[in-house]
């Protein structure tokens, strides 16, 4: 006896469930995907990949009369107290006090624990060497803190480039001094973001 054919309602129905279990398990498998490329981003400790900003040397090019603008690289002041990368961090601890929180990691770079101290307005990163922490980064987070030459989050591009000098054209300014580094990100023409990094040796 020939096998009955399905009905054409029917034949469509069983089309649609097919269809609709591949469609499920696409979407599953691009969850996943997305789901372990976030995790790599997170946990990667690689060489960037974006071009580098154009960088403004300091030390061979641009004018800078700024007091923080010594042999030493550029530093970060604070109620009178004056941080800078590479700085041992339990100097600054003796005069910040304890920070608001603190955060730990494994460091990718170094044997250790990478280190964060969030203060109010401005958080400072460490880097572990040989048993010591050492200042890698600060982060000047409002408008209540700022560079030693006046420039805040809020502050106008032209100020940067008046206190600083030029940048590459793209909103983004880089400073490097010694073996200390000043990042300032603007956006629509203000100060959005600052952050004074240690150099490390090469």
């Amino acid at each position: 006896m020939p096998k009955k054919l399905p009905r054409p309602h029917k034949a469509k129905l069983i089309i649609f469930q097919k269809l609709k279990g591949i469609d499920l398990i696409m979407r599953k498998i691009i969850c996943l995907l997305l789901a372990l490329t976030f995790a790599l981003a997170f946990v990667s400790c690689g060489e960037k990949t974006t071009d580098e900003p154009k960088v403004t040397d300091t030390d061979t090019g641009s004018e800078n009369t700024s007091d923080t603008a010594t042999a030493e690289g550029y530093s970060f002041t604070f109620n009178n107290i004056k941080i800078t990368p590479h700085e041992n961090m339990a100097t600054v601890l003796q005069s910040l006090g304890d920070p608001v929180s603190y955060y730990e990691k494994a460091s990718c770079a170094f044997v250790g624990l990478d280190k964060q101290y969030t203060y109010q307005n401005f958080v400072i990163d460490t880097y572990p060497l040989d048993g010591v922490d050492y200042v890698s980064a600060i982060y000047l987070q409002t408008d209540a803190v700022a560079t030693n030459e006046g420039i805040r989050v809020g502050s106008a591009e032209s100020d940067v480039v008046a206190a600083y000098g030029e940048g590459d054209g793209t909103g983004t300014y880089v400073y490097v001094l010694g073996r200390t580094q000043l990042t300032i990100i603007t956006r629509d023409s203000l100060v959005t973001s600052i952050q004074y990094s240690a150099v490390q040796d090469k």
